[in-house]
């Protein structure tokens, strides 16, 4: 029986300025970005809310690209989620100008009965009560992992800390892992995760790479180099739903196997920021994808 993969995170419309231009209300979202990039490995679903606003020819897209968008719950009378942010003064790190929650206020965290037996689960970047909610209904889980941000760190840190249990793995950036473990040195706050139950860490570096951290291991990867960084938007998220769409097709939890699913993660991220918005994400197959991370793999050896 195939593995199933069920994504959790907002779709959302983002305005967004780069030095390169600027484009208003363009589709966005945590669970979007990482549901196209999962379904370059096989079938994904993606649970989320949305708002009466959320147009059929975007929902289209979605559903078009091979995401089972059937269950995404939309809420009439509230708008969708929104992000303003700009990079004109640092690609490497957005400044929010605008957050509405709207929908998400009132997003609804029961799972249909048809997901609660996925195999794998991504917990893309919401509340962590929802999260906690969510993975306390799954019944078949093999693998589970979760992303944050720094709201959710500042206001629900030991939420977070909580969750650590119930997961397999945990994506942060550099700065969101100072913060929440209040290290400045990125190996002292891995380690203090660590005691604190936690099983595989990833930490992303933007242009650095990442490094993906067990408790009794450790690789390190260097970002793909790319001439032009067009929008960073979406690209943690497109990272993760890369890594974790590959494990759910090799079926397979292992170091040697997560090693090789950040080399595909990296290479998907790559894509990601190519241009504005998903419209990258949207035309890209695996194939593509693959001749892409075998050239990146000619770099590193």
């Amino acid at each position: 029986m195939e593995n199933k993969l069920l994504i959790v995170g907002t779709v959302a419309y983002d305005t967004i300025e780069t030095p390169y231009g600027k484009r208003e209300r363009v589709i966005g979202g945590s669970g979007v970005y990482a549901s196209l990039s999962a379904r370059l490995f096989g079938e994904v679903s993606l649970f989320s809310t949305i708002g009466d606003d959320y147009l059929e020819e975007d929902l289209l897209k979605l559903r078009n690209s091979g995401i089972d968008i059937d269950k995404l719950k939309r809420i009439e009378g509230e708008k969708s989620f929104f992000w303003e942010g700009s990079y004109r003064n640092d690609l490497n790190n957005a400044e929010t100008l605008k957050t509405e929650l709207n929908c998400l206020l009132k997003f609804e965290t029961k799972i249909p009965e048809e997901f609660k037996d996925s195999n794998f689960l991504f917990l893309a970047n919401i509340d962590p009560d929802f999260q906690k909610e969510i993975i306390g209904q799954m019944n078949n889980l093999k693998f589970s992992a979760l992303d944050t941000m720094n709201y959710w760190i500042e206001t629900k840190r030991e939420k977070i800390f909580e969750l650590f249990k119930h997961i397999n793995l945990l994506f942060l950036n550099e700065g969101e892992l100072k913060l929440l473990t209040g290290e400045k040195n990125t190996f002292v706050a891995a380690e203090k995760l660590f005691n604190s139950s936690l099983k595989n860490l990833i930490v992303k570096r933007g242009e650095y790479g990442s490094i993906l951290f067990s408790k009794d291991n450790l690789f390190i990867l260097p970002a793909y180099p790319l001439r032009k960084v067009v929008d960073p938007t979406g690209a943690g998220d497109s990272f993760a739903g890369a890594f974790i769409g590959f494990l759910r097709k090799e079926g397979e939890i292992s170091f040697e196997k997560m090693k090789e699913a950040l080399l595909f993660a990296t290479v998907s991220a790559s894509f990601a920021v190519s241009d504005f918005s998903v419209d990258p994400l949207l035309s890209l197959d695996f194939e593509t994808l693959k001749i892409r991370k075998d050239e990146f793999l000619q770099f590193l050896v």
